[in-house]
């Protein structure tokens, strides 16, 4: 995910969801969309790797990419040791006893 936050940085942002919504679709993206504002970011960093105090304490102050492994069966009861998706990890709580993590996938409802 370093790539895509260096990407952002470099060329001043991308555009915010509703005005580019992900197509599930291949193709060709639009790099000349229009004039819609920009969602930009001065920097990023790392969370050291299964560190889940460290994860909670950065979750505390902002939302976070975390990268899973989405690519199997495994994905469904949270196992897996490759990562290819991203998806925004957005706030984290504790009900009868389970403690969770409140995920945002960009796949959608669907």
């Amino acid at each position: 995910m370093d790539y895509a936050f260096e990407y952002i940085v470099k060329n001043g942002g991308l555009r915010k969801e509703e005005d580019y919504p992900y197509s599930m679709e291949e193709g060709t993206c639009e790099t000349q969309k229009d004039d819609s504002e920009m969602v930009t970011i001065s920097g990023h960093q790392d969370v050291p790797r299964n560190d889940e105090t460290s994860l909670l304490k950065a979750l505390a102050h902002q939302p976070l990419s975390v990268a899973i492994d989405a690519s199997s069966r495994e994905f469904q009861f949270y196992k897996g040791v490759n990562l290819d998706h991203g998806v925004a990890a957005v706030g984290y709580g504790s009900s009868k006893g389970s403690d969770y993590i409140i995920v945002k996938n960009s796949w959608g409802p669907k």
